[in-house]
């Protein structure tokens, strides 16, 4: 099973949408980076070549990575994930319940999913991630 996004996944993203999530990012240990060309795994947390020297690493994302940016966007109560879509196996899809605060304790939910055929689960929720992006 792939585990996280590729470079070519990465480069996807325009400018505004990496630097996002490089804002968002706290890297840790064993977290995947990559700069120009340049792809690394952190040995440390605060490894001295994330930031410093005027360097900026961005993340290639896990899948747990992910599944915690969507979960903190804020806008989503639920974050569902099955390899079952459709009754076909091998489709990953990305449930999300989105909360609509109607005003007096009234909440509205919309359930939104996200699949594509015979992808990886990692693929199914960096299509989910870039939907986020792409709001901001």
């Amino acid at each position: 099973m792939k585990q996280t996004i590729t470079v070519e996944q990465f480069n996807e993203l325009g400018n505004k949408q990496r630097q996002l999530l490089r804002d968002w990012w706290r890297p840790r240990a064993g977290d995947h980076a990559y700069f120009e060309g340049m792809y690394k795994v952190l040995i440390e947390a605060d490894s001295p070549f994330v930031g410093t020297s005027g360097v900026k690493y961005y993340p290639i994302l896990s899948i747990g990575q992910m599944i915690e940016f969507l979960d903190e966007s804020g806008e989503y109560s639920l974050l569902k994930v099955h390899s079952e879509v459709l009754g076909l196996p091998h489709n990953w899809g990305v449930g999300i319940i989105k909360d609509y605060n109607l005003g007096e304790g009234w909440v509205e939910n919309e359930y939104i999913i996200k699949y594509q055929e015979n992808v990886e689960l990692c693929d199914a929720l960096w299509e989910a991630v870039k939907e986020e992006l792409e709001k901001e």
